[in-house]
């Protein structure tokens, strides 16, 4: 996916306790949305000022952080998230660029998935950081080259 996320109003102070959750869901046109897998980033080891590129496994629910690299190729049964993370310190604005999911399990009858991925700020009793990339049908391996969206999301409420 390629798809930019901007969080407005993030002090460095703040990133501490901050952490970044990306969900992989299936979209079901008859039944629920079927969760495929997350990863969460804390934003405490992210550099201002820098973009930094990240390869990380796909994860069941509340499990801890893999990063790809620590894995052998063949362990990620759930797929992969490509990122980029850009925290502008000056700005206080951190943009978070979804660039593409790989080796997504199929999820329909017909092999494939329709993915696509939540994005939001953790905590965020509110959700108020909440937001969404489109739906890409029948693929396991998505990418959205020429779609770029940017949405200011709002200051963030800890506590």
């Amino acid at each position: 996916f390629k798809e930019r996320f901007n969080f407005d109003a993030v002090s460095e102070a703040k990133l501490a306790g901050i952490t970044l959750r990306l969900q992989v869901y299936d979209h079901d046109r008859i039944s629920s949305n079927d969760f495929i897998g997350e990863v969460s980033v804390k934003l405490v080891n992210i550099h201002p000022n820098t973009v930094e590129h990240m390869r990380m496994e796909l994860l069941p629910k509340d499990e801890e952080l893999t990063r790809l690299e620590s894995l052998s190729p063949d362990s990620a049964p759930y797929g992969k998230l490509l990122l980029t993370l850009n925290y502008l310190s000056l700005e206080q604005v951190l943009i978070v660029k979804i660039v593409r999911a790989t080796d997504l399990p199929p999820m329909d009858t017909n092999g494939l998935a329709d993915p696509y991925v939540k994005c939001y700020l953790h905590p965020d009793p509110n959700k108020n950081t909440k937001q969404k990339t489109k739906t890409i049908s029948k693929t396991l391996d998505p990418e959205f080259d020429e779609v770029r969206c940017e949405m200011a999301l709002g200051i963030i409420t800890m506590g």
